[in-house]
Order: structure tokens, then sequence, then C-alpha cells
């Protein structure tokens, strides 16, 4: 029952999720009007 093993990942996912999420909030808040 190791806490901090389950917690050293568990700070590293959020990282890279959370630049994901941004990226996609972002592309559906900003309208893709700059199409080609």
């Amino acid at each position: 029952v190791d806490n901090a093993e389950a917690e050293v990942p568990k700070e590293q996912v959020p990282f890279y999720e959370a630049f994901e999420v941004l990226v996609a909030n972002i592309s559906e808040l900003i309208p893709q009007s700059s199409d080609p």
C-alpha cells in the first residue's frame, strides 16, 4: 500500500493531459475560419 509510488506517475499524467485538453478546448473555442 504505497501511495507515494502511485502519486508519482499521477503528477506527471495531468501535465501532458492538461496540455492536450487545453489545446482541444482552445481549438473548439476558436473558430476554424483560417482554413485554406
